[in-house]
Formats: C-alpha cells, sequence, structure tokens
C-alpha cells in the first residue's frame, strides 16, 4: 500500500489490485492530467479501461498510455493524442475528426474521418 498522499490515494488507497474508480479516472483524461493517469496504468498494469462512449471533446492527452483501452464510440473530436500509446486499443466506431495523432518516428499527421465515425485510425509505433 502507497502511504504517500499523491493523487493516485485519491482513486484507489486500497493498493495496485484494488478496483479502480472508473469516474475519477475518466475525470483525469477530462482535465488532461496525463502523468497521473498514466501512473495510475503504470500501478494497475492489468486494468484494461472500459471508455465506451468517453467524452473527451478537445481534450490535451498528448503521450497518454491508452494501451488496451476500450474507446468505442468515444468522442474523441480535435482531442490531442500525439505520441499517445494506443496499441491494442478498440477505437471501433470512435468520433475522432481533427483528432491529432502524431507518432514520435512519422512526420505530423491529423486523422481526419470522411464520416463522422472513425473506421480504423491508428498510429505509427
Amino acid at each position: 500500500m502507497n502511504d504517500n498522499s499523491d493523487s493516485t490515494d485519491d482513486i484507489s488507497s486500497a493498493g495496485p489490485n484494488a478496483p479502480v474508480s472508473l469516474d475519477i479516472a475518466t475525470a483525469l483524461l477530462r482535465d488532461g492530467r496525463v502523468e497521473e493517469w498514466n501512473r495510475l496504468r503504470a500501478d494497475h498494469p492489468d486494468w484494461r479501461p472500459d471508455l465506451t462512449k468517453v467524452q473527451l471533446t478537445g481534450a490535451q492527452l498528448p503521450g497518454v498510455n491508452l494501451a488496451g483501452c476500450k474507446l468505442t464510440v468515444a468522442n474523441l473530436i480535435d482531442a490531442n493524442l500525439a505520441n499517445a500509446d494506443l496499441r491494442e486499443a478498440n477505437l471501433r466506431l470512435a468520433v475522432m475528426n481533427t483528432c491529432v495523432l502524431v507518432g514520435r518516428s512519422s512526420k505530423a499527421r491529423r486523422c481526419f474521418t470522411p464520416t463522422s465515425r472513425a473506421r480504423t485510425c491508428a498510429t505509427p509505433t
């Protein structure tokens, strides 16, 4: 159990194997608190958040770890996901118009979808 009083204690004070409050975790994303979200993911490596229908329009999330997350029907319009870890993330039917998906080893590019829903959208590894 972690005895310090950092923000992860607000999320789960029972230790790394305890359930994570999805409401609080989602609030971290909405507030752009990437460092705290990534620390939460590191503390709970087997946690695969179900973020179905999450509203992250315009969220500033560069470098966020969304690996393995379920983001089906998520609203990611104008979100900044530059250098985000999207490995094995489920983005089925996610709305990603003008979502920034710049990878570390790629040229800058944005994800523009021809319709309001993205079929697939991947970043370079």
